[in-house]
């Protein structure tokens, strides 16, 4: 028997294998054999996804049935939103990552990371919950009484966009300046990365902490979103012109096998990134561990993706999420779910 954590519940569910092998591992690290902060997979509580419910309202009134409208892939769990802002997360529980998730709904902006998430909640303030080790998932003081509009994590630090003035604040580990290193800029999108952060200063990157390349080489586009990865990321321009960069040597191909079609949206994981592309089908290249490159599917139909440690998930426009790639711990469900 496996658990699920559905807006805050915990449910039973039967069906899905408990895969113990191997070790589990941040979600920007680079070894895949060891890790040396995580606990071992024998150790863990896993939990698996809700049952596909699409297209059933088991509601006696005339609600109409819960979609997904996000999702955030983090490292051995992933988390989504339903239209009513309700939390639903699955896969690893070892740092409360599913059992500690608010049961409240009205969350409007989730993402997650190694062993934590965080979510802004209808007052627009940040909730965390998960792994706390460097105070990952404690809001300092000086922001707990602000608004944000944006939230991003990474593995052992968080970040979020004040709303009224756009300014990036962290909090989490520091030992790269990627919490103290945040400018006082106005910036209308933040991705944190492993040790690094990068937002969009009137369309052009600005990052900050362990930057490995200059972000001026890559600001000819006027960029509208981007994402970060563990050294590499990407940016999309107004022509939905796709940018990535790396600074580490691209060892992988997560810059030299970017693809040069258009692309709606993108999402970087550990040396992989995945796009969904302009006819709405799913692209993914670079470093491929357990199928998170390869393994992707082959339909249309999605609008939006993220991508985790070495799994991806996608959001389609029914609101039904579909994963893959690595799956010790059923974070990355093949079978389209709703919300059940």
């Amino acid at each position: 028997m496996l658990l699920f954590l559905l807006s805050g519940c915990l449910i039973s569910w039967e069906g899905f294998e408990n895969d113990t092998g191997g070790a589990v591992l941040d979600v920007y690290d680079t070894d895949t054999d060891t890790d040396t902060d995580a606990a071992a997979d024998t150790d863990s509580h896993d939990t698996a996804p809700p049952e596909d419910t699409q297209g059933t309202d088991s509601s006696t009134d005339s609600e109409a049935p819960l979609v997904f409208t996000q999702v955030s892939a983090g490292g051995y769990h992933s988390c989504a939103l339903d239209s009513v802002g309700g939390v639903t997360c699955w896969g690893d529980d070892t740092k409360g990552q599913l059992t500690d998730a608010p049961e409240e709904t009205g969350y409007f902006d989730i993402a997650s990371g190694a062993y934590h998430s965080c979510a802004l909640n209808k007052a627009e303030r940040v909730v965390c919950w998960g792994d706390d080790e460097f105070a990952q998932t404690t809001i300092p003081t000086l922001l707990q009484s602000r608004h944000f509009s944006h939230v991003s994590v990474s593995e052992k630090y968080s970040c979020a966009l004040d709303k009224s003035s756009g300014e990036p604040h962290c909090w989490g580990e520091d030992d790269r300046l990627q919490v103290s290193g945040a400018p006082s800029l106005e910036l209308t999108a933040l991705s944190a990365g492993y040790g690094f952060t990068c937002g969009l200063d009137g369309g052009d990157l600005s990052c900050w902490g362990d930057v490995l390349f200059e972000e001026e080489a890559y600001n000819a586009p006027t960029y509208t979103s981007l994402s970060v990865g563990r050294w590499h990321g990407c940016s999309i321009s107004s022509t939905d012109e796709l940018t990535c960069w790396e600074g580490s040597g691209d060892e992988y191909g997560a810059v030299s096998e970017a693809p040069s079609a258009p692309v709606d949206s993108v999402s970087s994981g550990n040396d992989y990134s995945c796009a969904v592309d302009n006819s709405s089908g799913i692209l993914c290249w670079g470093r491929d561990v357990d199928g998170a490159v390869t393994a992707k599917p082959s339909t249309t139909g999605f609008e939006a993706i993220s991508a985790g440690f070495y799994h991806a998930c996608a959001l389609d426009s029914a609101g039904a999420i579909t994963c893959w790639g690595k799956n010790t711990q059923n974070q990355a469900p093949t079978t389209p779910f709703t919300p059940g």
